[in-house]
């Protein structure tokens, strides 16, 4: 971390991701499959529907997914132990995520939570596009709300490493 810190221009970010993406889009492909498997084996399972906006959403979700985790590591300029931090986040993104329970069986005033946070829009929608199940509006909305997320974790953590930069010290 050091030496990151010190170079004038931080390419941590862009390396960290390049460095994750082969991992995800591996973990993706395992997923698919596992999910075309289990669709034919199953009865009353919809095939999974690739469209182009469906492989927009799934990238803008990895996206969405590891600028939000970005921001919560920046928080170990800060905080000595962070793993308990990350323990939180585990437990907040199962439940909000669809993970657990489906958003849509979850009791209204923890739905309409779960519609807030950026949750739904890194597992349960992009779940919900490739089962085939949203519609073209629904689709767009998830995408302007992912880029919204994408923007504001962005910001965030840009303004996290400006100031993490002057607490470090190693």
């Amino acid at each position: 971390l050091s030496f990151n810190c010190l170079m004038p221009v931080s390419y941590t970010h862009l390396f960290k991701f390049f460095q994750e993406l082969p991992h995800r889009v591996l973990q993706g492909i395992f997923g698919i499959i596992s999910y075309v498997i289990l669709s034919n084996l199953i009865p009353g399972v919809s095939d999974a529907i690739l469209t182009p906006t469906t492989v927009v959403i799934i990238a803008l979700a990895y996206l969405l997914c590891f600028l939000m985790q970005a921001s919560i590591g920046l928080l170990a300029f800060w905080i000595i132990e962070i793993s308990g931090v990350l323990n939180m986040g585990e437990v907040i993104r199962a439940v909000f995520s669809g993970i657990l329970v489906p958003i849509v069986f979850l009791p209204d005033y923890l739905a309409n939570i779960a519609y807030i946070t950026p949750y739904p829009y890194i597992i349960y929608f992009p779940v919900i596009s490739l089962q085939g199940l949203a519609d073209t509006n629904l689709q767009m909305w998830v995408m302007s709300m992912q880029i919204m997320w994408i923007t504001f974790f962005y910001i965030l953590y840009k303004v996290l490493w400006h100031f993490g930069i002057r607490q470090f010290s190693g």
